[in-house]
């Protein structure tokens, strides 16, 4: 077996044993290369877990620690988890914010829930208004 062979497979049996395929912010199921690792808390972060990082017949002990410090999440959840984290907020354990930054995409405001226009949706209009 080729040593990027064993690397899927040493990645894939961790993230099956952790999360059965599954993302950690919206629990759906997803094939493993959808999945990524999200260091919950960046201050402890060793170094990334690549796909190289994997790739040993003997799986080094330091990965599997690091591995242990990073919520599995699926790339869009991901990117989800970085944009809350810009706002100060975590996507992660807390459901309130993944459902407002999967339906809205930005921080809770008092007005998100004055869906009054035709589009169904807020919008900033100062941002639309014509300078001239």
């Amino acid at each position: 077996m080729r040593n990027s062979e064993v690397g899927r497979l040493n990645r894939s049996l961790y993230i099956k044993s952790k999360t059965n395929y599954s993302c950690e912010v919206c629990n759906e199921h997803y094939p493993e290369e959808v999945l990524e690792f999200h260091h919950r808390n960046p201050a402890t972060k060793q170094f990334g877990l690549k796909a190289s990082k994997w790739r040993s017949n003997k799986l080094n002990q330091e990965v599997l620690d690091e591995a242990e410090k990073c919520a599995i999440l699926c790339s869009n959840c991901h990117r989800l988890e970085h944009v809350a984290l810009k706002n100060g907020e975590t996507l992660i354990d807390d459901q309130e914010a993944y459902t407002r930054y999967r339906n809205h995409r930005f921080p809770r405001q008092e007005h998100m829930d004055d869906w009054d226009n035709e589009f169904g949706f807020w919008i900033q209009e100062e941002l639309f208004e014509s300078k001239g």
